[in-house]
């Protein structure tokens, strides 16, 4: 089966962060079956989405000489356990003093629903851990991409010291990315991205964080727009506030974006009309919808349900609290504006089969809250080094604008598949709060 259950230590409070979950949870584990994922051959395999392809390879498995991170997206070979490469090493120099590093991994695993995992840390110069999780994905669990976020740099500002973190002052970062349970036996490809942060000028009159939201109805007017997802997370349409109808295929997802500004939040309800017995045949019995919201890092944040498609009209809800500086304090990690991603999937049934059955989805979106153009008062402006003499007042998923060149992240099955839990007997909503995922203090 998946786990999404990740462990993060951090500076600062313990706190119970929400579920990272981003590998695919599909029905034979929730059923207890273990069942491994059947291939699908390739005329019928769902769309895959896509990660940047045309950025630097770097080569990291010298302790002794860790390679150096470049600003932005980058590449690596993660080995097998107990052999080369089994531990990468990496180092980020700052370029604006005092500043957070946001950095995040991503791997699709060693093969298509094969077991995986990888423990990611990062550390002060001196070895001080500043912030470190992991994430695995045991055999039979699915196809999904395993991704993990970190922030290293100043604490809570509300505390006495925020410059006794770790990581607060220091020239640069170590970044170690290590095999974890279980035992894997092939290299997998680690995506890797470094977004750099200004440190704020003055930490008062910050807005306080927002409880996790709630998952409800979704209280939007209009006309349907027809808009398809696409594969490039990087260029996927971009949503504001209506309604808006395409289509997944079973065992597949497709990806759109959203851009929130500080203060803002967004709510999104995928609605599936009821399929009749024909239609639940050819999709397979189980199989579910749900949505995710990723943050600007691809990491999750949000409070999701799922359901299980069925005769009646099923709904998938997903909810992010308003993007806001300390939110990054409380559970869930950093609160960052920019380009979120939305991603509708839908999960294969019970035989854990990728279909590729052509489900029709109505989207129903509410951006709200108004945006604050001036947001934190940060030292220097633009606030957030995206690469190489690059910056922007928020977090694009392409530095240039105009989306980076992208190539296929795994050879089959579907990428950043979504987890979708369900039960024998009908459709069921699967709460995801407040589980999966904890937080110490060090």
């Amino acid at each position: 089966m998946t786990s999404s259950r990740t462990h993060r230590t951090r500076s600062g409070r313990a706190r119970t962060a929400r579920s990272l979950a981003l590998a695919l949870l599909l029905p034979a584990a929730v059923l207890g079956t273990g069942a491994a994922a059947p291939a699908v051959a390739a005329e019928d395999a769902p769309p895959r989405l896509s990660l940047p392809d045309d950025v630097p390879r770097l080569d990291a498995d010298d302790p002794g000489a860790p390679a150096a991170l470049p600003v932005g997206w980058s590449r690596a070979e993660l080995g097998p356990s107990d052999g080369p490469g089994e531990t990468l090493y990496f180092s980020y120099r700052r370029q604006v003093e005092g500043s957070t590093v946001h950095v995040a991994a991503s791997t699709p695993g060693s093969a298509p629903g094969a077991e995986d995992g990888f423990r990611l840390e990062v550390t002060a110069p001196d070895g001080d851990s500043c912030a470190s999780d992991s994430i695995v994905r045991y055999e039979g669990g699915g196809i999904g991409l395993l991704t993990l976020g970190l922030a290293a740099g100043p604490g809570d500002p509300r505390e006495d010291d925020p410059s006794a973190a770790p990581c607060a002052e220091t020239t640069s970062v170590r970044v170690t990315v290590e095999r974890s349970a279980p035992v894997v036996e092939a290299s997998s490809p680690l995506w890797l991205r470094v977004v750099e942060e200004s440190p704020l000028s003055d930490a008062d009159d910050l807005p306080s964080p927002e409880e996790e939201p709630e998952t409800g109805p979704v209280d939007v007017d209009g006309a349907a727009r027809e808009l398809d997802g696409a594969t490039d997370v990087t260029t996927a349409p971009l949503l504001t506030t209506g309604i808006y109808r395409g289509t997944v295929r079973v065992g597949g997802q497709t990806a759109y974006r959203v851009r929130l500004g500080w203060g803002q939040s967004v709510a999104v309800e995928a609605v599936v009309d009821g399929l009749d017995e024909d239609a639940l045949e050819e999709a397979g019995a189980g199989a579910g919808i749900g949505v995710r919201i990723l943050d600007p890092m691809l990491a999750q944040r949000a409070t999701t349900t799922d359901a299980v498609l069925g005769s009646d009209v099923t709904t998938a809800r997903a909810a992010l609290p308003a993007v806001g500086y300390l939110q990054r304090y409380e559970a869930g990690g950093p609160s960052l504006p920019g380009e979120h991603v939305v991603l509708v999937g839908s999960a294969p049934g019970y035989d854990g089969e990728p279909t590729a059955y052509p489900v029709d989805v109505t989207l129903r979106v509410a951006v709200t809250g108004p945006a604050d153009a001036a947001g934190p008062p940060y030292a220097t402006e633009p606030a957030f080094l995206l690469g190489e003499d690059q910056r922007a007042d928020e977090v694009l998923l392409s530095p240039d604008g105009a989306g980076a060149s992208v190539a296929r992240l795994v050879t089959g099955g579907a990428l950043l598949a979504l987890g979708l839990g369900s039960l024998a007997g009908g459709a069921v909503l699967l709460r995801r709060r407040g589980r999966g995922q904890a937080v110490s203090s060090r």
